[in-house]
């Protein structure tokens, strides 16, 4: 049986023009057991502003070498001519490894690396949990707040981009959800749901904008969703990834120093089986986030729900904190 044929996922990654992060990216998922039989196919974008274009080109050139001289099963550059932003980017990406046959994915983006058996648990548990309604993806990041359950695999309903793992069948769903409803205004309208979800939200501040569609932030919007539809992931008890973007080299990542010292684990995971597994919620697996940011958003809600012409000074607010 091919990989094409079994739930061997397919490696996407998205690139622009951090050189030193996708070549780490790259070298660590390298490094990783079974890499020679997985597949890996890159988006690497075009500059949308001249100044960009030296480092798009170094990126490029990089990955034009690897193409001859790597350890995956298939190595493929989608290299853009023009400029096509992050969403259409990885769109690309999908509609390639779907008409190349493949029934799951890995996706990450260039500032990600793993640890040594990364691939193999990713592989088992979308073998394990493919007929698993409720469970629409994998992830391999444990976020240091999750202080508890570090035994065994279980169920929450975080969402996390520092590599994750479908099924294409079950992301459809998840895409089509995300399409049809503007979660971050569903959560926003009801009180007693971001009252349940605020205390453990980094990102409460921000709904108000991806209510509006300031801008679109798929991690985020994608965990509303699972809290309004009631739908899992299942979590790595170790973290088996680390992001190496959080230097303030990202659009929106800023800048965690502890987050990027982290390491990803080189511990290997047994996936716990679907009769065993435990769910357990963030309200229930993580720390609080710091008071400060829990007031913010409050503040966010209240001026978005409550003020007249509240959205206008929170973008106002906004503009003036990124300057």
């Amino acid at each position: 049986m091919s990989n094409r044929e079994s739930l061997r996922p397919v490696i996407l990654i998205t690139v622009y023009d951090r050189y030193n992060h996708i070549k780490q990216c790259i070298e660590s998922i390298e490094c990783a057991d079974g890499v020679e039989s997985f597949d890996i196919i890159i988006g690497s974008d075009n500059a949308f502003s001249v100044d960009h274009q030296e480092s798009i080109n170094q990126v490029k050139s990089y990955l034009r070498k690897k193409i001859s001289n790597n350890r995956f099963n298939n190595f493929t550059v989608i290299d853009h001519k023009h400029n096509v932003g992050e969403s259409k980017n990885l769109k690309t990406l999908h509609k390639e490894a779907q008409n190349s046959g493949f029934k799951t994915f890995i996706h990450m983006e260039d500032d990600v690396v793993v640890g040594r058996y990364f691939l193999e648990f990713m592989e088992d548990a979308l073998n394990i949990y493919k007929d698993e309604t409720d469970v629409v993806a994998v992830r391999a990041y444990r976020d240091p707040s999750e202080e508890k359950y570090r035994q065994q695999t279980f169920l929450s309903n975080r969402m996390c981009a520092y590599g994750y793992a479908s099924w294409y069948k079950k992301w459809e769903r998840v895409c089509n959800l995300c399409d049809s409803r503007n979660y971050a205004s569903i959560v926003l309208q009801d009180f007693k749901l971001f009252r349940s979800i605020v205390r453990y939200a980094a990102n409460g501040k921000s709904y108000p904008f991806l209510a509006e569609g300031l801008y679109s932030a798929s991690d985020i919007e994608i965990g509303l969703m699972m809290e309004v539809e009631n739908l899992k992931i299942l979590c790595s008890p170790e973290s088996l990834t680390a992001n190496r973007g959080l230097d303030g080299s990202g659009l929106r990542s800023g800048v965690d120093e502890s987050l990027q010292r982290m390491e990803p684990s080189n511990k290997k995971i047994k996936v716990t089986k679907p009769k065993d597994i435990e769910y357990i919620p963030v309200q229930k697996s993580s720390r609080p986030v710091e008071f400060k940011l829990y007031m913010a958003n409050w503040l966010s809600y209240f001026l978005y729900r409550y003020i007249p012409f509240g959205y206008s000074l929170l973008n106002w607010l906004r503009s003036v904190y990124k300057s």
